[in-house]
């Protein structure tokens, strides 16, 4: 829906990661992995996905049979970009250990 139906150019590319619900089926979290090349432009989209929450509250209002359609709230979730960091970090242990293990190997 994020991708497809909204036409808003501060919204680049976007993956709904989870969607936790409340119990009375009333309010739902909804975390976003962004793709971007800085702060600044993931603050941009999310800024564009938020302007656009009572139209996605609408099309999923649409869609979904519930009594009430639940109230959005839309927040960023760093998962990935966390996972990339420690495997970033991973990776340069292991090169400084490669590094060492070649250097203590010489005469």
């Amino acid at each position: 829906m994020i991708q497809r139906e909204l036409r808003d150019p501060r919204i680049g590319f976007v993956t709904v990661v989870g969607v936790e619900i409340s119990a009375d089926l009333r309010h739902a979290r909804v975390r976003v992995s962004i793709l971007a090349d800085s702060e600044e432009e993931c603050g941009e989209c999310l800024a564009g996905i938020e302007s656009a929450r009572p139209y996605i509250q609408r099309l999923v209002a649409e869609r979904v049979r519930l009594r009430y359609a639940p109230m959005l709230v839309f927040v960023r979730d760093r998962g990935s970009e966390n996972a990339e960091r420690v495997a970033r970090i991973l990776h340069e242990i292991a090169a400084e250990q490669q590094r060492e293990g070649d250097a203590g190997g010489t005469p």
